[in-house]
């Protein structure tokens, strides 16, 4: 050993003096280095991992809310396919509705005309009635004035009435 010591120059007192100063270097690192990095690094470390898992529950929400969005979507086309449905339908029965309402006025109108047309027909009539019934009783009244014969004028006048009321 003595030989080591004096190739290597170890001084015993040199040697010892350095071990309490890389012991005290070494605590003193320990205390104030050391162990406040490692702190940080543990914090960090525990934030990294709430932040992945926040993302991963960022991942798993978005992923139900894109689900939720396609069923919102699909509800919302049926529905709206629905509401179409119910509008056609709608519209077919106001349409059936409005051409038989326009068939009904077309019907009254039709009706009201040839009532009318009916009406005025026997006005004509009536009125061509009486005309010819003045006609009548003046043709006969020229008759019977030049005929000069009292019964046979009564009788002319009599049966050119009676005529002219069957013929009504």
């Amino acid at each position: 050993m003595q030989a080591i010591v004096t190739t290597f120059h170890l001084d015993w007192s040199l040697l010892i003096a350095q071990a309490i100063n890389f012991g005290v270097v070494a605590v003193i690192l320990w205390k104030f280095a050391f162990r406040p990095l490692a702190k940080l690094l543990e914090e960090r470390a525990g934030k990294i991992e709430r932040g992945l898992a926040d993302a991963a529950a960022a991942q798993t929400r978005l992923a139900a809310a894109g689900e939720e969005a396609k069923e919102i979507i699909a509800a919302a086309r049926r529905d709206g396919t629905a509401a179409l449905e119910t509008a056609r339908v709608l519209a077919e029965k106001l349409k059936t509705e409005e051409v038989a309402a326009a068939k009904q006025e077309v019907e009254k109108t039709l009706v009201a005309g040839k009532a009318a047309l009916v009406a005025e027909q026997e006005l004509m009539l009536k009125n061509f009635r009486a005309a010819a019934a003045e006609l009548v009783v003046a043709a006969a009244g020229k008759a019977l004035t030049e005929a000069k014969h009292p019964g046979v004028d009564e009788s002319l006048a009599k049966r050119a009435l009676a005529e002219l009321g069957t013929r009504k």
